[in-house]
């Protein structure tokens, strides 16, 4: 998706402004980048993930993007698939 992708750019250019140098920002682009995929649940669901950090997928751009086009796809289908979809997403990806 589209807008995925330029909040992603727009992160690392956030984070290449505020550390001032490409050397630096290089070296934390990746590590934000990473950190958003496995808050996301496209590796860990957030049920397994230990109380301490399941607040990590609130800060992710990827995991309430994902969770908006999953909801775009799939809501007011009423195919046992879509109910199962959208039962995996939480209250608040509900709007």
């Amino acid at each position: 998706n589209m807008t995925l992708g330029l909040t992603g750019e727009g992160f690392s250019q956030a984070i290449s402004v505020f550390t001032g140098s490409a050397q630096i920002a290089a070296a934390i682009v990746p590590l934000v980048i990473v950190l958003a995929f496995l808050f996301a649940g496209f590796f860990i669901r957030a049920e397994v993930m230990p109380g301490v950090v399941r607040w990590g997928q609130n800060l992710s751009f990827l995991y309430w993007g994902y969770n908006a086009l999953a909801k775009n796809e799939f809501d007011n289908r009423g195919d046992p698939i879509s109910l199962q979809i959208l039962g995996q997403l939480n209250e608040y990806s509900r709007w």
